[in-house]
């Protein structure tokens, strides 16, 4: 577990759920999925997009294309682990 009480098996699911949603196009799904704030994501070929509305647009235009190939996810490795703590400046 993590300091933020993340678990490895709780990421699993997470990853696991969003490959099914959007295998199946379900965009109900992916909205439960993404946080209402700070929300920031890249599709390969894309600019990032930044904050909730602009990536739950990407994925209703992404299931929207019936060209769109399938996706899915092959030994997936989940690593939990924060970014090293930058000291605090002194005041």
């Amino acid at each position: 577990m993590h300091d933020d009480g993340v678990t490895e098996s709780a990421l699993r699911a997470a990853n696991e759920f969003y490959y099914r949603a959007f295998a199946a196009r379900d965009l109900v799904a992916m909205e439960a999925l993404w946080a209402q704030d700070g929300v920031a994501c890249v599709h390969p070929g894309w600019p990032a997009l930044i904050g909730r509305a602009a990536v739950i647009a990407s994925y209703r235009d992404i299931f929207r294309n019936t060209a769109q190939e399938a996706v899915t996810a092959r030994e997936a490795k989940i690593i939990v682990s924060m970014p090293p703590r930058l000291p605090r400046p002194k005041p």
